[in-house]
């Protein structure tokens, strides 16, 4: 007979692999009240964490995108209207710069610097999204260098997007830490 370990009661003898995953569902159920009931109570703090997951998760794999098919990735940038020495500049410096970044979310002391690069990045990617949109160099470049799977302007909706949550996670975690009670 296999055994899961509940550590909320015991442990919880399980017969067949039907009632574990009844088991284990329960087990999820608890756990996802647990985190209703700590939103409930500490909603800016909550917020703060998701702002903080969700920006962390999306630098890591922006990044990983770069570095796992850097070969392509490099080749967006010598493609981009820019000079080449630029685009290999920028080839090593961005996936550099967005794994700093997710870095940044891990630690509550500098979490604050993550959401403020987070949304100067977003602004600069925002800028050059509208100097290709405006034409700025005759012709608008391929899409291979976008994150989602969308055209020019909907990357830049969703650059806004991010950058009020990041805004959004700033304000909310600056608020929380004066709010927030000094132990000495």
């Amino acid at each position: 007979m296999n055994k899961i370990n509940n550590h909320i009661d015991h442990t919880i003898p399980v017969s067949n692999p039907r009632s574990r995953q009844w088991v284990l569902l329960a087990l999820l159920k608890a756990k996802c009240t647990e985190l209703i009931s700590f939103a409930k109570k500490h909603p800016r703090e909550f917020a703060v964490q998701m702002i903080t997951y969700m920006l962390l998760c999306l630098w890591v794999v922006v990044a990983s995108r770069k570095l796992f098919d850097y070969s392509a990735f490099r080749q967006a940038m010598l493609d981009q209207p820019f000079e080449d020495k630029y685009g290999i500049i920028l080839s090593y410096l961005l996936p550099l710069i967005q794994l700093g970044t997710a870095l940044l979310f891990i630690f509550e002391k500098t979490r604050r610097y993550g959401f403020l690069l987070t949304i100067l990045l977003m602004i600069a990617f925002s800028w050059y999204i509208t100097l290709v949109l405006k034409r700025t160099w005759g012709f608008i470049p391929c899409y291979c260098t976008l994150e989602f799977p969308l055209d020019w302007k909907g990357h830049l909706w969703i650059n806004g997007i991010i950058t009020l949550i990041a805004i959004t996670g700033l304000l909310l975690d600056s608020i929380r830490k004066r709010t927030k009670p000094h132990v000495t």
